[in-house]
């Protein structure tokens, strides 16, 4: 009993999970950059924790054909909750969004929402909307990767299967990156 004991601290140091003995974790701050990131920006894929995060905001049960379909409130690390509001849903026809207000910047540019979209049946995204012109939207994409040049509007499909469309575009007074599978 006393080697499980000593041997899974043990474990857990080798296994980078631990910090070593008189040493302390460096603290992990949680940021809109850290939460809502990219594992491949060129077809504005994101990393695991944003798309856990997107894919929590709804709930959908029932038949496909008629399906049950509820905004969740998005679960995300105690230090960003006071940044994110209460999901709200929309649906035109089978075509289903949960719109999450945001307060703070994100890489230099205001965000004010994410969205999750889901087209039952069928293929899903993501939007982010920002209190920005679409040009700085654009060059701050670029600057993380996104690759889009000049452009508001490319569509990706390497393994030609499905790709994905990366729009920049303009709600309101608000520039909304939208990225759609399909």
């Amino acid at each position: 009993m006393w080697r499980a004991v000593v041997l899974i601290p043990v474990w857990l140091m080798l296994n980078g999970a631990a910090p070593p003995p008189g040493k302390s974790a460096a603290p992990r701050i949680a940021t809109l950059e850290s939460l809502l990131a990219f594992a491949n920006p060129r077809l504005c894929e994101p990393t695991k924790g944003f798309d856990d995060l997107l894919g929590r905001l709804m709930l959908v049960s029932g038949n496909p054909d008629n399906p049950t379909v509820v905004a969740v409130d998005p679960v995300v690390p105690a230090a960003l909750q006071r940044q994110f509001g209460k999901g709200r849903l929309s649906q035109d026809g089978n075509y289903y969004a949960v719109t999450v207000p945001v307060t703070g910047t994100w890489h230099g540019l205001k965000l004010r929402a994410i969205e999750a979209q889901q087209i039952m049946e069928s293929e899903g995204g993501f939007a982010m909307h920002f209190e920005a012109t679409p040009q700085q939207v654009r060059a701050v994409l670029n600057r993380l990767g996104f690759g889009l040049g000049n452009a508001m509007s490319v569509y990706r499909d390497p393994d030609d299967i499905m790709g994905v469309s990366i729009e920049i575009g303009r709600v309101g007074n608000r520039a909304v990156l939208t990225c759609f599978a399909g």
